[in-house]
């Protein structure tokens, strides 16, 4: 199960897994330590290869001791190590898999008192000597005289003898040690760098801090001076290496000597050759110098070498080629070498489209979406007899046999005429692959029905009539051919949603499941603008907030019912010659049976799946990448400027907007739709659910509950400054429009 974290804290217990690391500590939402009087998170309790704990200072402006040591990057924790910052002592104990944290008061060092320090004085008494009795008289005084006389002169021959029989040894140690002994036969008399002694063996022995302790035997001969020379050899080092960013593999000498961060203490004192590489950075080589038994800290700071670009199409799915390599399909996000590079994509029945592009280093490049124009195929047309005249609508076509290029999946009314038989009116759904050929029998015309025959001969009148929507706005000229909505294709997945139990902010209704959708769709790349709503609903207005505008034509549309967004859904299809999605029933709007193609609002599911999931490896948590709050404008939410208009804002966060903001305002999200988060919250199809996960097992292509009062409404506006809203697993609901809340379109991709 790995590493497992319990936190004390006065009364309260925490628990978090190993996949739950780093530990912040200090204040706000991500703080797993909260210490009262930080301000953010001012280090972290992180993992190192799985097993190894260590501890990271991330506030300068926070002083943080650990074992009493100010940290000032990172420190390795112990079992029984204590961390202080402010007011607070934080200890630890690692039992197997268990780490305790407590977190404690701190009440200033720990006193000493006498008598406790574990040593006691030999000299605790004062313990009183016998007197010395004085000599009995003078004779002993003379004979005392006569001994010392007799030893002098017995030392001075003694020395006259080892002058004579001494010889020389030089010794001579680097660098100089610190002490240096010689223990032999007999005591050696010291002549500056030389030595004087009696034939014989000796033990050398010399130190000096940071060196290793040296022991060797020398002889003094009688066959000349005898000359030694030693080198002390240096104690091992330590070394600890840190990294921007973390992770890199840390060579010394080209030996590996693992990812940083590391400490290790065993280096060679000396030059050495130091060298960090890690994939997408530049390498990075240097010299360092070890000191005898010291410490060498190196911070290796590695420069991009790669850039980031994140590849969008329309549809997704298009292999993406860089010369004969495929690097993979989008939506991808892929890393590329800086300077100018030729993308290909392609995908089968659609054109291929090139992508120039010019890669920076260290940066994310968004291209604009690719839209894949679809490649024609290729049909043949023909009659019995041959030579009949072809029509689609008031084009002709040419005689048979002809062959014609359409795009695949496009449907055509045809009209096979030739004097003297009956006219063939035939209806084509272009498949997908060339080679497929169309073939109608002509019948005589008999001579008893030559009105007939002039009918199937002359040209074909359109009937001409005012098309109404479904709530019976009138279809006028000026919007008949409305422009398709930009949006993107999404595949089949299966997905996780919802949210852990143990993510912060986490409420009830956001319980995980599995879903699967299985019929492809396409959802729109922005929110649908006041300028679109207003082809369909001239009349509407939101009005203003503060002296800002809510209802400008690049604005989101706002102060709109899901009832009216799905009567423009349907006004939509018809617009775009499409089986309308929903029908008319009471007051509100249900779908169709079957269902169609047309367009519609998303499912929630569809929603969440292009939030978190598309261009991603794992679900994201918030619509911008990294943690809470947003450190860079990446979407429109409750920022300073709004401060005089709701009363919760991300402090220190400014986007520009204090209410609403343009449609395409700030980047795209990994699946390459704009304001997934902030600016307004969508209404979604489905009826809401407070709880949304099956009895068991994974869901299947879900669209909520049969009725209710709300619909669900997901994503976070620009009245949203709090981490829980913020999160794109937050689920809401309404049952009416507000002026934060506005939509997008879905449908079926077939």
């Amino acid at each position: 199960m790995g590493r497992f974290f319990e936190i004390f804290i006065n009364d309260e217990q925490h628990r978090f897994g190993e996949d739950e690391v780093p530990l912040g500590i200090g204040s706000g939402g991500n703080a797993a330590i909260v210490l009262p009087d930080a301000d953010g998170i001012v280090a972290n309790i992180d993992l190192h290869d799985g097993k190894y704990l260590f501890l990271r200072s991330i506030d300068e402006q926070t002083e943080v001791f650990h074992n009493d040591q100010l940290v000032t990057d990172t420190a390795w924790i112990k079992s029984g190590d204590r961390t202080r910052i402010g007011d607070r002592v934080i200890v630890y104990r690692v039992a197997g898999d268990r780490v305790e944290i407590v977190v404690k008061p701190y009440k200033g060092p720990a006193t000493v008192h006498p008598g406790q320090e574990g040593q006691s004085s030999v000299f605790s008494e004062n313990i009183a000597l016998p007197p010395v009795a004085p000599p009995p008289g003078g004779s002993q005084s003379g004979l005392t005289k006569k001994i010392l006389v007799g030893l002098v002169f017995l030392l001075l021959v003694m020395a006259a003898v080892f002058v004579l029989t001494a010889h020389t040894l030089e010794i001579a140690v680097q660098p100089s040690p610190d002490t240096l002994a010689i223990a032999g036969p007999l005591p050696l008399l010291t002549l500056g760098d030389r030595y004087l002694g009696v034939v014989g063996t000796y033990r050398l022995q010399a130190s000096r801090k940071g060196y290793q302790p040296l022991t060797e035997q020398v002889k003094i001969t009688s066959q000349g001076p005898s000359r030694y020379a030693f080198h002390l050899q240096p104690l091992p080092g330590q070394l600890t290496v840190t990294s921007t960013p973390p992770g890199v593999q840390v060579y010394i000498d080209d030996t590996l000597l693992g990812t940083a961060p590391l400490i290790r203490e065993t280096i060679p004192a000396g030059n050495h050759v130091l060298r960090c590489t890690q994939d997408a950075y530049q390498a990075r080589e240097q010299q360092i110098t070890m000191p005898p038994a010291g410490r060498q800290r190196v911070d290796c700071e590695l420069q991009p070498a790669l850039g980031r670009v994140f590849i969008v199409t329309d549809p997704a799915g298009a292999a993406v080629l860089s010369g004969e390599e495929q690097l993979g399909e989008s939506p991808l996000t892929i890393l590329l070498k800086a300077g100018k590079q030729r993308l290909l994509l392609q995908k089968e029945g659609y054109k291929s489209a090139s992508l120039r592009l010019t890669v920076v280093p260290g940066t994310t490049l968004t291209p604009p979406l690719v839209s894949l124009q679809r490649q024609p195929v290729t049909l043949t047309l023909s009659s019995r007899p041959i030579g009949a005249r072809v029509r689609a609508g008031k084009k002709v076509l040419g005689a048979t046999p002809l062959k014609v290029h359409w795009l695949p999946g496009s449907r055509h009314g045809l009209v096979f005429s030739l004097p003297g038989y009956v006219a063939v009116r035939k209806k084509v759904v272009v498949e997908k692959k060339n080679g497929q050929t169309i073939l109608v029998t002509l019948s005589k015309v008999q001579k008893k029905a030559q009105h007939a025959r002039a009918a199937a001969s002359a040209p074909i009148q359109a009937s001409s009539r005012v098309e109404k929507t479904p709530t019976g706005h009138p279809l006028s000229d000026p919007v008949k051919n409305v422009s398709s909505p930009e949006m993107v294709h999404l595949a089949p997945a299966t997905f996780t949603m919802g949210a852990s139990r143990r993510e912060p902010g986490r409420r009830a209704n956001e319980s995980q499941h599995r879903v699967s959708l299985t019929r492809p769709f396409l959802l729109g790349v922005h929110e649908v603008t006041n300028k679109e709503f207003r082809r369909f609903k001239p009349q509407h207005r939101a009005g203003a907030i503060g002296g800002q505008s809510l209802d400008a034509d690049q604005l989101p549309v706002v102060k709109v019912s899901w009832q009216e967004a799905a009567a423009y859904c349907n006004w939509l299809s018809a617009r775009q010659g499409l089986e309308p999605y929903y029908q008319q029933h009471g007051k509100s709007y249900v779908p169709v049976s079957p269902t169609g193609n047309g367009y519609r609002l998303p499912f929630e599911a569809e929603w969440a799946y292009a939030a978190r999931m598309v261009g991603r490896t794992r679900p994201g948590r918030y619509p911008w990448d990294g943690v809470f709050p947003p450190r860079t404008p990446s979407g429109n939410y409750a920022d300073e400027a709004a401060r005089t208009l709701i009363p919760v804002v991300i402090k220190g966060y400014y986007d520009g907007f204090p209410v609403l903001a343009p449609v395409k305002s700030f980047p795209r999200n990994m699946g390459g739709f704009f304001d997934m988060g902030g600016n307004v919250s969508e209404w979604c199809h489905d009826y809401y659910s407070p709880h949304p996960a099956p009895v068991s097992g994974r869901a299947v292509d879900p669209m909520g509950p049969a009725g209710g009062r709300h619909h669900v409404v997901r994503g976070s506006s620009w009245r949203d400054g709090a981490m829980t809203e913020l999160r794109l697993s937050y689920r809401g609901y309404a049952d009416k429009g507000r002026d934060n809340l506005g939509f997008r379109v879905a449908r079926f991709d077939r």
